[in-house]
């Protein structure tokens, strides 16, 4: 009777010490399946942080001036998360066009008359809600405006007020005298590089960079010169950029 009391007692000793490990291992469970969460919770964050860092080091260093539209991302995939990026402006004269390719086009106003200082603002959002933002200053120059009824000084008065590192956006046509061949006529590349003088504009030479055409080969000093091309200010110097066109002689 003793022995078998004494396995009974054996017996609910053991159950008694398996429930408390069953115990044990059920909280050991719960404590482990909540860290998980917190550090899913904490990737998604670090993973937005990263998303908005790599936002301002992407345009960091983009040009504040601009002249014509360009494209920005629109979405951004860091990790396991995609981000969600939206583009603002501080001014109505700035419109923003989603495209299929996940970039968005910041369409500027080319023609404005007035110069244009607006903020540009990346809002970065992921699924949950989360949001951080970057603003970039950017700036649009006073257009300068050329049409059909300018004399061809008149478009060259209006050149001159391009500012460094700026071009106008459309081909212009100038017709004038060479003074001076500045890069001899090079048979590899087929281009030479000359100034002319439009009108009576002395002060105001423009020089045509790597100007190509049939005849290129054979202009001179005192020649009459009609080009196409893109002009721009290159440090001060207002000049037809490379791929430029002669069109006529005399």
């Amino acid at each position: 009777m003793k022995k078998y009391i004494a396995l009974v007692l054996m017996l609910t000793l053991c159950l008694t010490v398996f429930a408390a490990c069953g115990q044990e291992n059920n909280s050991a469970a719960q404590s482990t399946d909540e860290p998980a969460d917190e550090n899913a919770v904490v990737g998604v964050a670090d993973d937005l942080a990263a998303a908005e860092e790599y936002i301002t080091t992407m345009y960091r260093t983009a040009p504040e001036t601009r002249v014509e539209d360009y494209a920005v991302v629109g979405k951004l995939v860091v990790g396991d998360s995609t981000f969600n990026v939206e583009w603002t402006a501080d001014s109505e004269t700035v419109k923003f066009v989603k495209g299929d390719d996940g970039m968005v086009t910041v369409d500027i106003d080319e023609k404005n008359p007035d110069e244009v200082n607006f903020v540009l603002t990346a809002t970065i959002s992921d699924d949950n809600g989360n949001t951080k933002t970057v603003n970039f200053n950017q700036r649009v120059p006073a257009a300068i405006i050329i049409d059909d009824s300018m004399t061809a000084e008149e478009v060259v008065t209006a050149l001159y007020k391009l500012e460094e590192g700026i071009s106008i956006g459309e081909p212009v046509t100038l017709t004038g005298v060479v003074s001076s061949i500045d890069d001899e006529y090079n048979p590899k590349y087929k281009n030479v590089t000359l100034t002319m003088v439009v009108g009576e504009l002395k002060d105001n030479p423009i020089v045509c960079y790597r100007m190509g055409g049939d005849a290129a080969e054979t202009v001179k000093a005192g020649d009459t010169i009609t080009v196409t091309g893109i002009v721009k200010n290159y440090k001060g110097t207002i000049e037809f950029d490379a791929g430029c066109t002669l069109d006529a002689i005399g």
